[in-house]
């Protein structure tokens, strides 16, 4: 980690500058890092979010520059119920240009890693839906501006809910949720999937 949670932007640019690397990504040890170690407390009356900047797609999916994240899909996708985290994934689409402008990567043709691309899309997509989070898209750098500008839009929209559930339920066990507004049909409710009874 090369910066813990600051407001302080120009340390924050600075510890920017000093990531290095190449080749794939472990997002789901990261991820799961970030839950377990930036968002170990939690913070009553303060919105924790996660923006993820990735094309979702983890070696794990497949095999190309490493063997991937050592933790599976299944325990993230715990981690990330079990947490009061919003996961906001901004899927930027490096599919064209870094695998398929080349004629495929290793010898794997471009239509193989359209369906390896498919899948990392649906993972992020399923993260941001159990988290109550929203999937935003990119196709370009260029188009990062704006896009950062609508999740910040989104973040300032929330509210929070409460209810006393009239059933006594084990503790431990997942109650999934389900919130509607009534009356109302052109609005959306983005909610968590649920969360495990305490």
């Amino acid at each position: 980690m090369v910066s813990s949670l600051t407001s302080d932007q120009s340390g924050l640019l600075k510890s920017v500058n000093k990531i290095g690397g190449n080749g794939g990504s472990n997002i789901w040890d990261a991820l799961e890092a970030t839950i377990e170690k930036v968002f170990l407390e939690k913070t009553p009356n303060r919105r924790q979010a996660i923006v993820l900047l990735s094309d979702g797609f983890d070696d794990a999916l497949q095999s190309i520059y490493g063997a991937g994240s050592k933790t599976s899909f299944g325990h993230l996708l715990e981690s990330v119920r079990k947490s009061d985290v919003s996961i906001i994934p901004i899927y930027l689409d490096t599919e064209y240009k870094d695998f398929c402008g080349n004629n495929g990567v290793s010898g794997i043709p471009c239509n193989r890693y359209r369906q390896f691309f498919k899948r990392a899309r649906k993972t992020l997509d399923v993260l941001a839906e159990e988290s109550g989070g929203l999937m935003y898209q990119a196709n370009r750098i260029e188009d990062l501006k704006s896009v950062y500008t609508e999740v910040l839009m989104d973040l300032r929209t929330i509210y929070s809910l409460g209810y006393l559930p009239t059933d006594n339920i084990s503790v431990g066990v997942w109650r999934s949720i389900n919130v509607e507004v009534v009356n109302h049909p052109n609005l959306v409710v983005r909610t968590k999937a649920g969360y495990y009874a305490q």
